[in-house]
């Protein structure tokens, strides 16, 4: 089961953001992932890993100047007590994904199979659904607490977009674990792989939901397959 976690964005508590050229030199919180930190020096940003529990102090008292993440989840944190701008970067798209040991998934009866299936596309429906609609109170909630939020132009996200290339490198040469060989995988993890990216894709055509920089519409999804659940 895929569910949306959504775009991260950025923000800021001292300077206005908007194209990437406003991005650099920011002190901006991210996670541990290798992946983040590439980004946002790709950015021009000085990253600085810091727990997610300490971010809003950290925020608060100036050891960082910004911070990425949805606008639902920092309203949720109350994050938006101490920032001051946001732009709509969406430089990071996250997903919810719930897993299930394989063999114990085998040992079940095919009545629970089936109720455990049905239970997961139900949640992966109404969870996308509302999604969408959160994101947008959320933002609303930002610009009516006086929160400056510059929605970036297609240009502007273009230039954004670019920083991306040389972090895939960054993690095929440090990381080669994490990019697996093709001849490496077994033919179920081929046909499963391929399932679900086939189902990225048109979740993502259709619903402008994918990774290069369109916002989620809200509309209902297609069904996911038990497979990509």
């Amino acid at each position: 089961m895929f569910s949306e976690y959504g775009y991260r964005n950025f923000v800021t508590t001292n300077r206005p953001v908007s194209t990437a050229d406003t991005l650099k030199k920011l002190k901006v919180r991210v996670t541990a992932s290798p992946v983040e930190i590439e980004v946002a020096k790709a950015l021009g940003m000085s990253p600085t890993p810091i727990a997610w529990g300490e971010t809003y102090t950290a925020m608060q008292q100036g050891t960082v100047d910004a911070e990425g993440n949805t606008f639902s989840l920092l309203c949720d944190a109350k994050h938006d007590e101490v920032i001051k701008y946001a732009v709509d970067s969406r430089h990071n798209y996250c997903m919810h994904i719930l897993m299930m040991n394989l063999d114990f998934w085998k040992g079940l009866s095919p009545e629970n199979q089936k109720i455990i299936n049905e239970a997961a596309q139900e949640a992966l429906v109404y969870q996308r659904g509302i999604t969408a609609e959160l994101e947008a109170k959320a933002e609303q909630k930002f610009i009516d607490q006086g929160i400056k939020v510059h929605k970036l132009t297609e240009a502007e996200t273009g230039r954004i977009q670019k920083a991306d290339p040389p972090c895939l490198g960054y993690v095929q040469r440090h990381h080669p674990r994490r990019t697996v060989r093709h001849d490496e995988r077994s033919s179920e993890q081929i046909r499963l792989i391929r399932t679900f990216s086939e189902e990225v894709d048109y979740y993502g055509n259709q619903y402008g939901s994918h990774c290069g920089g369109s916002l989620f519409t809200g509309k209902t999804p297609p069904r996911v397959s038990a497979d990509a659940q």
